[in-house]
């Protein structure tokens, strides 16, 4: 679409569609007790941040439904966060 120089009408704007939140988050997946020991996980690897302490993080992790190629970290303090906010309003 050309315009003139003269042409003073609005120019349209064109949106690039936004995911939905709502859609895009992944129900919570794995019981009370894989949620426990999650925060316990994230706990010691924030304390120590030992290999060994990532390790069992990642699988922590795993367990409650962390999809391939997230972070572990960010992803479970997200996740915790969620579950928490959960058990609150329950």
């Amino acid at each position: 679409m050309t315009r003139s120089l003269l042409d003073w009408s609005p120019i349209p704007m064109i949106r690039t569609p936004r995911p939905d939140p709502c859609k895009a988050a992944q129900p919570l997946t794995g019981s009370l007790a894989d949620y426990d020991a999650l925060a316990d996980a994230v706990r010691v690897y924030r304390a120590t941040y030992g290999r060994w302490a990532y390790e069992a993080m990642r699988d922590a992790a795993t367990r409650c439904g962390m999809p391939q190629g997230e972070p572990p970290l960010s992803w479970s303090v997200r996740r915790l966060a969620t579950y928490q906010h959960l058990m609150e309003t329950a």
